[in-house]
């Protein structure tokens, strides 16, 4: 499966630019940039994707997670009103990202309505908060195009394979969220060799002990690309060793 590099924004255009290359160098084809600084400032938000795209060339696929909380450097408890995020999805198709992910609160379908009724050429994609399967449902309808359960959320592989399916039916993508440990990106690999049509496993780039050692074997990619595991179960062996160090109670 191909993996994404899913990371950080960084502060200025020039530190975008060397993150790009760096992702570039370890094999990734596709890079997805989020929280971070950005959401803090219209013109900075496409400063600094502008130079990633610069950087990146046509070769790579960008994304940008904007994160539904975002705070503005003027009131830090305000959101980015729908009004700004239609001004922003208009800069970013000039700069050709694939998608803009999770940039409303998950309960705001008429807002990705919205978003999606302004757009023309940007993908929309969220539901990493969803809980059932009721809530893809509803982005579906909103005009959302990548559906993204996270299967420690949403109910597991069962509701995951649903919005597989419901996203075939609508001729529309899902791409799991995959974000932290080893053992959900085992078995968010599995319901990507269950799509017909597999674009991504998100893969973090953190270097977080935690997140890497969880698995007895780390998950690794090679020439831009993840391989599902193939043993019983996930495919992958819990490190017990790893469980009783981190665990709380």
């Amino acid at each position: 499966v191909r993996g994404y590099a899913s990371t950080l924004f960084r502060p200025t255009p020039d530190a975008m630019k060397v993150a790009v290359g760096e992702y570039r160098e370890r094999g990734f084809t596709a890079i997805k940039f989020g929280w971070g600084v950005f959401g803090h400032d219209l013109t900075l938000d496409v400063a600094l994707v502008r130079a990633a795209r610069e950087e990146a060339g046509p070769e790579i696929d960008l994304m940008v997670d904007a994160g539904w909380y975002g705070v503005t450097t003027a009131d830090p408890y305000r959101t980015r009103s729908v009004r700004d995020w239609i001004r922003l999805v208009r800069e970013l198709e000039d700069l050709d990202i694939f998608w803009l992910e999770d940039f409303l609160h998950p309960e705001n379908v008429a807002g990705y309505r919205a978003v999606a009724e302004a757009r023309t050429t940007l993908r929309l994609a969220a539901g990493e908060q969803a809980e059932s399967y009721g809530e893809f449902e509803r982005l579906a309808d909103a005009g959302v195009d990548v559906l993204q359960p996270d299967l420690s959320r949403c109910g597991g592989i069962t509701v995951g394979k649903q919005v597989a399916d419901l996203a075939t039916r609508r001729g529309i993508d899902c791409v799991p969220h995959a974000w932290l440990t080893d053992l959900l990106k085992a078995a968010s690999l599995h319901l990507n060799a269950y799509l017909m049509d597999s674009l991504y496993l998100e893969y973090n780039t953190s270097s977080a002990s935690l997140l890497n050692t969880l698995c007895a074997e780390p998950l690794r990619m090679v020439d831009g690309h993840i391989a599902v595991p193939n043993g019983p179960g996930l495919g992958v062996e819990v490190d017990a060793e790893v469980v009783r160090r981190y665990r709380v109670a």
